[in-house]
């Protein structure tokens, strides 16, 4: 894939119900429904930085589908937590359409330059970009390099520009736009032309290890990323532990021997110091999203499923 170009126009209400509407159905399986054109997109997106970028060693991918995903990684849908909020979403925008034909907000974000995170009450709407992107799918893919250096995140921030990567929270407009027409071209059988919108992160490999070599210690550990924003503007810390035990999935061309021995060796030491609902109990303490997800049987099933087979490494 080549980097598309989307118009910097104003979005109309009636087009965010259409996007909203069909992640929905993409949300209840009728798009999509093993999962595999998301994993496939993150694995291709993986492909391009592991080409163009020195010292890349592997990658994992976060959240959904890799949440929700049961045996023989298909993927869990129709989840009640997804559909009430697409549902509440799609009501919102309805309220809103009886005020105003615009969304007021992609030219106020493209004008001040701030993410969806930054915006503030302005009593213009109650419909925020975050309340719209909130489950849009996206790709959350961890990037680990031999060293998180200025020159690697420069090398992943020019793969980055020329593949076009974009955040979903850098321009709301045009990531509903991507997301549309990735839908569109899943429902047709065809070839997306862009990417989903990426939350791009980049961890240190020897980092990895060490937070991997942390959790098997049993330290609820917080690691510290890069994240792609503009040019690796923030970094931040993140609940490694969380994502190690509710969602991560290494990618299947990981082959670094030390990586995926760091990976089974917390995996297993996890299952020795805690059992199967230590763990799912600790998940759902440490996220309100997640208790909600697992309030519906087969995700909590999976979950456990997993975490039990950790138990045979």
């Amino acid at each position: 894939m080549r980097r598309a170009f989307f118009p910097e126009t104003e979005y109309d209400l009636a087009a965010i119900l259409r996007v909203n509407q069909k992640n929905a159905d993409y949300l209840n399986g009728a798009i999509d429904p093993s999962g595999e054109g998301i994993r496939n997109m993150a694995t291709c997106a993986l492909r391009e930085i592991r080409r163009d970028v020195d010292g890349f060693c592997g990658g994992y991918g976060t959240g959904f589908p890799y949440h929700s995903s049961g045996k023989d990684h298909q993927v869990i849908k129709d989840q009640p937590e997804f559909t009430r909020y697409t549902g509440e979403l799609s009501n919102l925008i309805r309220r809103e359409m009886a005020v105003r034909a615009l969304w007021p907000c992609p030219s106020c974000q493209l004008g001040a330059d701030f993410t969806p995170s930054q915006c503030v009450d302005c009593n213009i709407t109650p419909l925020k970009p975050r309340t719209i992107m909130k489950v849009m799918p996206d790709m959350d893919t961890f990037v680990i390099c031999d060293e998180n250096d200025k020159k690697t995140r420069d090398a992943i921030w020019s793969v980055a520009q020329d593949k076009g990567f974009t955040q979903s929270d850098f321009n709301t407009n045009e990531s509903l736009t991507r997301i549309e027409g990735v839908l569109d071209a899943w429902v047709e059988g065809r070839k997306p032309a862009s990417y989903l919108p990426i939350d791009l992160h980049v961890i240190d490999k020897n980092d990895f290890i060490q937070a991997c070599a942390d959790i098997g210690d049993g330290k609820l550990t917080h690691s510290t990323i890069w994240s792609m924003h503009a040019e690796w503007k923030n970094n931040k810390s993140i609940d490694f532990w969380f994502d190690f035990v509710f969602s991560m999935t290494p990618y299947s061309r990981v082959t670094d021997t030390e990586i995926l021995d760091a990976i089974d060796e917390a995996r297993s030491r996890l299952t020795r110091c805690y059992s199967v609902d230590q763990l799912v109990d600790i998940v759902m303490k440490r996220s309100y999203r997640a208790r909600q997800l697992l309030q519906h049987e087969p995700t909590m099933e999976a979950l456990r499923e997993k975490l039990s087979s950790w138990q045979q490494i």
